[in-house]
């Protein structure tokens, strides 16, 4: 293969600039420019699977998916607590001094709540977690702000079931009246 043969003036080795002067030398029409801007903004979009790996999008990968690992075991550890509401109770009851707690059909019915709500606020942190994690995002708030939120829900679904106890009222009464 020779090397000393000319540069071509147009084709595929040329440059747009070259291209558009032989386009331009040869008595042709130049494409628009908003045609050819529109040509381009047609082309489909392709983003990365996960973004660039940087120091600062690895430590935002890392801190989010540990906290998120730490919002599962929560979950999981939770569950027969939930589960067994009444004996639960019974704990906090003997270890305060309060009394006995007597259980009732709400007490198994609002454990179950907990549970799926508390197992629901963590997958609702996770998706939005890792959608941000996608996009390249910082994203380590949000399951802090969804532990956050999974110990408000779970704590008024229990003070519910507190609050409705005879017993438990009479210690909160007797605690505020000093004497």
């Amino acid at each position: 293969m020779s090397t000393d043969r000319q540069r071509p003036e147009f084709g595929e080795y040329a440059t747009p600039a070259e291209q558009q002067a032989a386009i331009r030398a040869s008595g042709g029409r130049m494409p628009e420019p908003a045609a050819q801007e529109v040509h381009e903004a047609k082309l489909p979009m392709t983003r990365p699977v996960l973004p660039e790996a940087t120091g600062a999008g690895l430590a935002n990968r890392f801190f989010t998916v540990m906290l998120l690992a730490v919002g599962v075991i929560s979950v999981f550890q939770s569950a027969p607590g939930y589960l067994a509401l009444g004996d639960t109770v019974q704990t906090l009851y003997t270890q305060q001094s309060i009394g006995d707690y007597k259980p009732t059909e709400l007490t198994a019915v609002l454990g179950v709540v907990a549970l799926v709500l508390h197992g629901l606020i963590w997958a609702a942190t996770a998706y939005f977690a890792v959608r941000l994690l996608m996009r390249g995002k910082q994203s380590w708030w949000v399951p802090l702000v969804g532990a956050v939120v999974g110990i408000v829900a779970v704590s008024i679904v229990i003070s519910v079931l507190l609050l409705g106890d005879p017993a438990f009222i009479d210690y909160i009464t007797s605690a505020a009246v000093p004497g």
